[in-house]
């Protein structure tokens, strides 16, 4: 295990959600009957050697109550195509080409670590491995979905149905409600969902209860983030300190959800920021305590302005220091500085350096 990112220890505040068997490991917010956690993670990384690669495959088993078995020149397309396969018992998935199969000499994996896989882990140790990918091993999140259980169901279908048909909500323009159907069962639930699977932002709500066949009694609102919402999301989870993180992470993780999307009373007035929530949902919203939409920037102008920031709040100490000691004592201290300031790095900072190589960047709207 890599240092600084041990499994959870006895006593932490996270626990099987109520009415559940399956050991599905969630975080509660407070005082609610609503439970939060990450449902799935995917993404890649690059690295140099196989050893590399084992090594990071040996620390997802660590946390994972996963063994992955390789299947070496047993190739699949996910996006573009991988030459090399090790399979997880729960589902998890890493695909890789070796080096010497990139065209610029690093290897290049997918990793895929579904919801069976997830489920039985604590939320705390979720969060501990996403730290060590990022950190260690530069892993870009692709798709990050993230589970509210309401165990009360204070949201229903009729609610839903009612409001997609007037056209009461916001954040997608495309949506669709259904009644599920099973001739062994009086009902089989139902299913709604919010945008395109295509896009970086998907919304589904369903009986998770008869999808569970009974095991998790809950109606679950889940969002599934994609590319950079998804990379903006983690990031931002992993700002979090560990000394509130049980207090802090279930509602920053709720509030990612309820972020994306609006159910409001339409009128007249076009603009939708002057229309006011439906009751039902104002009460979902604030049982949750937050509402979280990442937007996607262009680089630069987030660059300049914490250059700008750095030029009114900063470089007059700075130049303040180079007249006091000189130039070369100024260049060694600076370097020194520098360094350390780097070893400091969370994984947000190595989320916007990677980021801006590609010309991309995130920002956060509260």
């Amino acid at each position: 295990m890599f240092k600084g990112f041990g499994k959870t220890q006895p006593g932490t505040k996270t626990g099987s959600a109520p009415g559940s068997n399956t050991g599905l490991n969630s975080q509660e917010l407070q005082g609610t009957a609503l439970y939060v956690r990450p449902d799935w993670v995917q993404g890649t990384i690059r690295f140099r050697t196989l050893e590399d690669l084992h090594q990071c495959r040996e620390f997802i088993e660590g946390f994972l109550k996963d063994l992955f078995v390789l299947h070496p020149d047993r190739g699949r397309f996910v996006g573009k195509q991988f030459n090399n396969t090790a399979v997880g018992i729960e589902g998890c998935l890493i695909l890789y080409n070796m080096p010497d199969q990139e065209p610029d000499g690093l290897g290049h994996a997918f990793i895929s670590l579904p919801a069976a896989a997830l489920a039985t882990v604590e939320v705390r140790d979720i969060w501990r491995m996403l730290s060590g990918l990022v950190g260690v091993w530069g892993f870009k999140a692709t798709r990050f979905d993230i589970a509210i259980d309401d165990f009360a169901k204070t949201i229903t279908y009729e609610q839903i149905q009612s409001a997609l048909a007037n056209r009461n909500f916001t954040g997608f323009r495309k949506s669709t409600a259904r009644k599920n159907y099973d001739l062994k069962r009086d009902s089989a639930g139902f299913t709604c969902t919010f945008g395109s699977r295509q896009s970086n932002r998907y919304y589904r709500f369903y009986d998770k209860e008869q999808e569970s066949g009974g095991r998790i009694k809950s109606n679950r609102l889940e969002v599934e983030l994609k590319e950079e919402l998804a990379v903006a999301a983690i990031a931002e989870w992993l700002e979090l300190s560990p000394e509130n993180f049980e207090e802090l992470s279930p509602r920053l993780l709720a509030g990612l959800v309820v972020g994306g999307i609006n159910f409001v009373g339409r009128t007249k007035d076009k603009n939708v920021s002057r229309m006011s929530m439906l009751p039902w949902w104002k009460q979902f919203v604030e049982k949750v305590g937050c509402s979280i939409r990442h937007t996607v920037s262009p680089v630069q102008t987030n660059l300049e302005r914490k250059k700008e920031w750095f030029t009114r709040q900063v470089a007059p100490t700075v130049a303040l220091f180079r007249k006091v000691m000189g130039m070369k004592e100024f260049k060694q201290y600076l370097a020194s500085e520098l360094e350390a300031a780097e070893g400091r790095f969370t994984a947000f900072h190595e989320t916007f350096v990677q980021l801006y190589r590609q010309d991309r960047q995130i920002s956060f709207e509260w």
